[in-house]
């Protein structure tokens, strides 16, 4: 059975994208969805990579900072995503 491809996108009032990683997406195709969301005002857009459960949170710039773990976002209190659980 051929692997299924994972994306979700997810806005908050428009303020949060979240986009899984499959191993079909290149390096350029994420950073050109990066770029996108937050030149259409995304405040923060997550990046999860689930084989190695880690995340990239990007809010603007160039740079992303990397987590593992739990991560909770001041966008969505109350709420958070353990990378530790596979993504089934």
């Amino acid at each position: 059975m051929p692997a299924r491809r994972r994306k979700i996108i997810i806005w908050a009032r428009r303020r949060l994208a979240v986009e899984i990683v499959s191993e079909r997406n290149s390096a350029d195709e994420i950073a050109g969805k990066i770029e996108l969301y937050l030149l259409h005002g995304a405040a923060e857009v997550w990046v999860l990579y689930p084989k190695q459960r880690q995340m990239w949170l990007y809010t603007g710039g160039d740079r992303g900072t990397r987590y593992s773990g739990t991560l909770a976002s001041s966008l969505l209190p109350g709420a958070s995503i353990d990378l530790n659980q596979p993504f089934e």
